[in-house]
């Protein structure tokens, strides 16, 4: 009878510790426009994006994510995230060309933008390709 209960107790403190983790988190919803592109979070490869797709990345709400965005032009751009528990972040990155005075050179630069979900919703809906991810 208590190895029966003992380990029903331990069962239960499992499932309660899973659903607790499961909870503490926060999803990183990024949207890159218009160039391939390498995805990181916290200087760690997540993953590679062609051209209008979506990246749905799940990681541990532990305070601040940095999300960096490196375009194959060679263009980058990154953005401070508060990962807060149960939180959304909406990040759209996009590259555009900057004119140094002459009409035949100019040079590409990397941007990203924290948008609100009505934004995200209207932008989001050219994307060919939904990539979800979830940090280990």
């Amino acid at each position: 009878m208590k190895k029966t209960l003992f380990l029903f107790l331990m069962l239960l403190g499992v499932v309660f510790t899973d659903s607790a983790m499961a909870q503490n988190t926060c999803t990183i919803h990024l949207f890159s426009k218009g160039s391939p592109s390498k995805i990181y979070v916290n200087d760690q490869l997540v993953t590679g994006l062609n051209k209008d797709e979506a990246l749905e990345y799940t990681l541990p709400a532990n305070g601040r994510a940095v999300v960096s965005v490196r375009f194959n032009n060679d263009a980058s751009a990154e953005v401070t995230v508060d990962t807060e528990k149960d939180s959304d972040a909406y990040i759209i990155a996009y590259v555009r060309a900057i004119s140094n005075g002459s009409t035949i050179s100019s040079s590409l630069i990397g941007l990203t933008k924290i948008v609100d979900i009505e934004k995200w919703n209207k932008k989001s809906k050219n994307f060919k390709d939904l990539v979800k991810l979830t940090a280990k």
